[in-house]
């Protein structure tokens, strides 16, 4: 018995292995999801050039723009790509740098007063899916 499983061990590993991809894939992937997503729902997003993340913005705002050192007082509405909200709060402030990736690469292009809606593939989130975020910037402190 123990010398069978010492021969299925390796065929295990190797086939789980297969089903595996990389961040790259994984990237590619969502990216790939969220452009099929625009394209379908007629959004003309704009892309971030360093890091491909899909944006829209509704308002620019005429007050500061944050950096990842401020902290930021925003409301926000997170939904899956499916609509369903996840989460939501109003009037609340966070250290940009405490906060997912993609909002520290898109908040930036925002000025207080400014709407914006962000597509962040599952690497720049939560690493469980790809999220959308409608945020509201009202200060930078």
């Amino acid at each position: 018995m123990k010398r069978l499983v010492f021969l299925l061990l390796p065929a295990v590993a190797f086939l789980s292995c297969k089903d595996e991809i990389t961040v790259q894939e994984q990237f590619d992937k969502d990216q790939k999801i969220i452009e099929n997503y625009l394209e379908k729902n007629d959004i003309n997003a704009k892309t971030d050039p360093d890091y491909g993340l899909y944006y829209v913005i509704q308002t620019q705002g005429t007050g500061l723009r944050p950096k990842v050192t401020n902290q930021v007082n925003v409301s926000y509405v997170g939904t899956k790509l499916d609509g369903e909200v996840f989460d939501r709060n109003d009037n609340i402030n966070f250290d940009l740098a405490g906060l997912i990736r993609g909002w520290q690469i898109l908040l930036p292009y925002l000025r207080e007063g400014g709407t914006m809606t962000m597509y962040i593939p599952r690497y720049y989130a939560y690493d469980k899916e790809i999220l959308i975020f409608d945020i509201s910037l009202h200060d930078v402190q």
